[in-house]
């Protein structure tokens, strides 16, 4: 079953929060949202608005294309440096 574009955002946003050390509640902070509302977004039972990529993106330092793409893990694991840090990086 092909995955929704709601549920690769949310998932690459877990992603990031992990990859950063974040915590839902540094998100909520640093966002200005409750964290009752990050909680329910992360969980799938919010549906973000169109613009919530490019709201989030810059707290999460990545962007939006980056949270609006399926990952292929298989070939992450393979790579891992073809993830979007060596791509800002590179900037």
């Amino acid at each position: 079953m092909p995955a929704t574009t709601h549920s690769v955002f949310v998932q690459n946003v877990k992603r990031r929060l992990h990859e950063l050390g974040m915590t839902q509640r540094d998100l909520a902070v640093t966002m200005g949202w409750s964290d009752g509302y990050v909680s329910q977004l992360l969980a799938g039972r919010n549906t973000p608005k169109l613009d919530m990529p490019d709201k989030i993106a810059p707290a999460l330092k990545t962007t939006a294309q980056y949270l609006l793409t399926p990952v292929d893990l298989s070939s992450e694991e393979k790579n891992p440096a073809s993830g979007v840090d060596s791509v800002l990086a590179s900037r």
